[in-house]
């Protein structure tokens, strides 16, 4: 429960609720494309841990520009619509189904999860 809940702040945080302007839709579009796509590799990955974490950390690490970019936007005060908060949501949601199927409490899979955008730095 304390890793969909970190997910769920993940999606607040990198949406930017808070907020007024809108999001570049060119970034918002690249960024949500990637965490959808991110999202199917996890559900694909549920029964085996090492490659889910392999896969999250390699994900971040090759769109690094993009997620930069995308929350350089956020700390400019940018936010997504209420389409693409859904679209946020539903593959947050995605991904906290699949890693607590089997991987909640894997350290690799929780050290992949901790470099998500977004989350809270320790």
């Amino acid at each position: 429960m304390k890793l969909f809940s970190s997910l769920l702040l993940t999606v607040a945080l990198t949406v930017g609720l808070a907020t007024p302007a809108r999001a570049d839709a060119g970034i918002a579009e690249q960024f949500l494309s990637w965490f959808e796509k991110l999202a199917d590799g996890v559900v694909a990955d549920q029964n085996d841990c090492a490659k889910m974490s392999a896969d999250i950390t390699k994900s971040v690490d090759d769109n690094k520009a993009m997620l930069d970019a995308a929350q350089q936007a956020h700390k400019n005060g940018a936010q997504f619509t209420g389409d693409q908060v859904k679209r946020m949501a539903a593959a947050g949601q995605k991904i906290a189904q699949a890693v607590v199927a089997k991987c909640a409490q894997d350290p690799n899979v929780k050290a992949a999860m901790g470099r998500l955008p977004g989350r809270p730095q320790k």
